[in-house]
């Protein structure tokens, strides 16, 4: 993987990624059970957060599929 400190190597899994609808919060800082759309198998490199609260970076392959609403407010919407 190319990072802005050099090379570095990483795994690459292959992972399905899914879309969770209809789910809310439980509480608990739990989502509950709602329906998902599955976009598909792809390769994804290992990502290692460090301090941040991150456990994913989403990349153009999957927000190509969509469009992605940022608002000046903190809310986002994604629509595929």
């Amino acid at each position: 993987m190319r990072t802005a400190g050099g090379l570095v190597s990483v795994n690459v899994y292959d992972v399905q990624f899914v879309f969770i609808l209809g789910a809310k919060p439980d509480g608990q800082g739990n989502l509950a059970q709602g329906e998902g759309e599955l976009l598909g198998q792809i390769r994804a490199p290992e990502f290692e957060p460090g301090d941040n609260p991150y456990q994913a970076l989403i990349g153009r392959d999957i927000l190509s599929r969509g469009v992605l609403n940022l608002s000046f407010d903190g809310h986002y919407s994604f629509s595929y």
